[in-house]
């Protein structure tokens, strides 16, 4: 018998304030995982009426307790990935789109239920935390246009 399949679409992405000094710190998640918890990026699903855009500010909200504003598109990633509901096993194809997000207010206490931690991590360091490759890509798309001087 076929393993059923469904498509989601999400939004998110990288969310970057800059210290004192000018440096970039990248807002980070914890989250737990069936291989364990992981760090990734802020993320969730593009709810009907919402643009990806619309989405991906309410996300990192939920998420992660900070205000964000869109700057820049970073582009689309899809993957594949098997999901469980009791003993219902589905294929999932996922688009995520991934944006560069400038902070404007709030506080990582207030992340939501579904994340373990919210925390700023320096530039320098946030490639070292990410689990996926996905997110390391957009990283690397995001902070070569913060140092370009872009979305600053």
């Amino acid at each position: 018998m076929p393993i059923p399949s469904r498509h989601e679409v999400s939004a998110g992405g990288i969310v970057y304030r800059r210290r004192k000094e000018g440096k970039p710190e990248i807002l980070l998640i914890l989250v737990p995982y069936s291989h364990g918890d992981t760090w990734t990026l802020p993320k969730g699903h593009v709810e009907k009426g919402e643009t990806p855009e619309q989405a991906a500010e309410r996300e990192v909200k939920e998420e992660t307790g900070i205000e964000a504003k869109v700057e820049v598109p970073l582009g689309t990633v899809d993957y594949w990935f098997f999901s469980r509901s009791g003993e219902k096993l589905r294929r999932v194809h996922k688009d995520v789109h991934q944006f560069l997000l400038r902070a404007v207010g709030g506080d990582v206490s207030d992340h939501n239920d579904e994340v373990l931690e919210a925390r700023w991590v320096p530039s320098s360091e946030a490639e070292k935390k990410l689990s996926f490759e996905s997110d390391k890509k957009a990283l690397a798309k995001a902070l070569g246009i913060l140092f370009a001087g872009k979305g600053a």
